[in-house]
């Protein structure tokens, strides 16, 4: 499993408003980069510039933690930070990325450390957060990823997981374009040094002491996002029309709202590789993602993501039904289904 996809799943389990250690005990089971006249001298600039160039792209896509974890380019937002506190300045936590809508919120950066990190280790902090004035705390847990070279690497860290194995909520993000949070990061530990099992302290496994207190404006700059206003109407099979009145969606979310959707009713993405995002097993399967939160509530669906999508190379969203396998005897099996309706994206 790549460290990508161990961040993503872990990711996954993300809970909010409990303890350090619960979150760590919800994560064990997730372990889941010569010719005459020829100008040397000006050659030689043009290859040293050519060179800074490479180096500082590469640089800069190394520095991306949305760019190391997501396998899809994602539009960040504006970072404003209004205010820090640090108990141990010799490490320097630094946001600079962000993504959230309603449901989600990604923040990545850097973190600088005095020592160079292990590339084999666990590294991850606790970022408690809310916003300004909230009385309860929410709860992301900062991945930590190391190149065993460099003092300074990415971050990155998910508030809005619903995938709570502690309690049952609703996965949150923010509405508003802007929204400010006051964040505390402490317990900066090495997870493949904590105990698998027992009791344990998680402060007796830190890897730097201290807490870092940042406050800052985040706004939201997703410009991929797609739109489909018309309405479109199917029938189920037992006869009943279906309707979807709008559609949006976003790297990370699919809302759907409109008549008579039910919870039995299946939710697939077509994208252009011929593949059903959400669709796991048999034809058309998309292995590569998953829609791995879903919501149906007065006549809206929501649905996120596992991984980022781009929104440019979905063709269709599809509403179907009574999915099933038949087994023949000569050991051929078909696959069988009911589309209720389909909603072309232009």
């Amino acid at each position: 499993m790549k460290r990508s996809d161990m961040i993503l799943a872990a990711m996954e389990h993300d809970v909010t408003a409990c303890t350090a250690d619960k979150v760590l005990d919800a994560m064990k089971q997730e372990k889941s980069h010569a010719k005459r006249g020829f100008n040397w001298k000006k050659t030689m600039i043009l290859a040293a510039a050519v060179f800074l160039m490479a180096v500082s792209v590469s640089a800069a896509a190394w520095f991306s933690a949305f760019g190391t974890v997501f396998d899809v380019p994602v539009d960040s937002g504006n970072v404003k930070i209004l205010n820090l506190i640090s108990t141990n300045e010799d490490v320097q936590w630094e946001i600079t990325e962000v993504w959230f809508d309603e449901y989600n919120i990604h923040i990545g950066g850097t973190v600088t450390t005095p020592e160079v990190l292990d590339p084999d280790g666990e590294y991850m902090a606790l970022c408690y957060f809310r916003e300004p004035g909230d009385e309860e705390y929410g709860i992301m847990t900062a991945y930590v990823l190391p190149d065993g070279t460099d003092t300074t690497v990415p971050f990155i860290m998910n508030g809005g997981s619903g995938k709570n194995p502690l309690r049952d909520v609703d996965r949150e993000g923010f509405a508003e374009d802007t929204v400010t949070l006051e964040m505390e990061m402490s317990l900066f530990h090495d997870k493949s040094e904590v105990p698998q099992d027992g009791m344990y302290y998680l402060e007796d496994y830190l890897v730097y002491q201290g807490e870092w207190k940042i406050t800052a404006e985040f706004t939201s700059q997703d410009d991929t996002a797609v739109s489909v206003n018309s309405r479109v109407t199917g029938v189920d099979a037992d006869g009943t029309a279906v309707t979807v009145e709008s559609l949006h969606l976003t790297p990370f979310t699919l809302e759907l709202i409109g008549e008579n959707l039910t919870d039995s009713t299946i939710v697939w993405v077509k994208l252009n590789n011929g593949t059903y995002l959400g669709k796991e097993n048999g034809l058309y399967a998309n292995t590569e993602n998953r829609i791995e939160y879903r919501r149906m509530d007065d006549g809206k669906y929501i649905f996120c993501f596992e991984k980022p999508i781009d929104p440019t190379r979905v063709e269709s969203v599809i509403l179907a039904e009574n999915w099933e396998y038949r087994h023949h005897g000569d050991g051929s099996v078909q696959e069988l289904w009911h589309t209720i309706l389909e909603i072309p994206i232009e």
